[in-house]
């Protein structure tokens, strides 16, 4: 109950107007915003948060040991053989010239074009899109202030 008449003294004080002492910080609907919130949450639920807050809790502590079974070791190096390489064998079609591009890969890439200049291309493209929606969006919500403006004047 102290609390609630805390709450109800803080509230008059700041949203009267009387100064110095009182300011009108909170207006009528922010005021009665407060006071909803308060009396329907926090007030309603004070009870539980004050026995959460404040009331020993019993502890029980458990302990108790778990054993974890050792790794096996590794197999030994010794008996290791060479797997197969998965990479397809170079040919003449598909082989490097040096530039870290196989000649299959730029025949298959379009005219030699870079795969990331490819990509910065369709970027620019899709942003000089976007931005003319944009602006195009926003002229027409010009055009409907000053016609708004227009009415009221």
């Amino acid at each position: 109950m102290r609390c609630f008449n805390e709450f109800q003294r803080l509230l008059l004080i700041h949203s009267v107007n009387d100064p110095p002492s009182r300011l009108p910080i909170f207006g009528v609907q922010e005021a009665r915003r407060l006071t909803d919130y308060t009396s329907g949450t926090l007030f309603k639920h004070f009870l539980l948060y004050q026995f959460c807050a404040r009331s020993e809790r019993d502890v029980e502590t458990l302990r108790f040991s778990v054993e974890v079974e050792r790794p096996i070791l590794p197999p030994a190096l010794a008996n290791a053989r060479q797997k197969p390489s998965r990479r397809p064998q170079q040919t003449p079609e598909n082989q490097d010239d040096g530039t870290g591009i196989s000649t299959e890969e730029k025949t298959a890439g379009g005219a030699g074009e870079d795969p990331s200049e490819e990509i910065q291309r369709i970027v620019e493209e899709k942003l000089r899109m976007t931005e003319a929606r944009l602006e195009a969006k926003l002229a027409q919500r010009e055009q409907q202030f000053m016609e708004r403006i227009a009415k009221k004047g």
